[in-house]
């Protein structure tokens, strides 16, 4: 089955999310960006993708949203009516890649997970105490 990423976001966290993931991955597949700008709504991007994914019921489409609650998210929320739409808010590095190389069928609250992990206070001491740290820098 396939799977369609589209990262949304408001102003170019998305494009910027997109060039970094080539970057570090090369291919992205059909990954897409969106990002919300001046004179633009949210609707219309929702618009467009209703259209898409009620013509591939049989395709899985992974929505990933920069801030819960925000306008891009609560219009991106109406795309839910389709049972092969998943909608994850908090936008990260760490999201994005397991969301464009890992699988499985609880995907999802597995790639929250990583996200999660991956959002941390350091602090000296931590990168001291951290026996993973590269030895010449501490």
């Amino acid at each position: 089955m396939a799977r369609h990423l589209i990262i949304a976001s408001h102003g170019g966290l998305a494009e910027g999310m997109l060039d970094t993931l080539r970057l570090i991955l090369g291919d992205t597949g059909d990954a897409r960006a969106w990002g919300l700008t001046p004179g633009h709504s949210a609707s219309e991007l929702v618009e467009e993708l209703d259209r898409e994914i009620a013509e591939h019921p049989d395709e899985t489409y992974v929505l990933l949203a920069d801030l819960y609650g925000a306008s891009v998210f609560t219009s991106l929320c109406q795309l839910l009516v389709h049972p092969n739409v998943h909608l994850i808010s908090g936008l990260n590095v760490a999201l994005a890649i397991a969301a464009l190389t890992e699988g499985g069928d609880d995907f999802a609250d597995e790639w929250v997970e990583l996200a999660r992990n991956d959002v941390r206070h350091v602090t000296i001491r931590d990168l001291e105490n951290d026996q993973n740290a590269p030895e010449d820098d501490f």
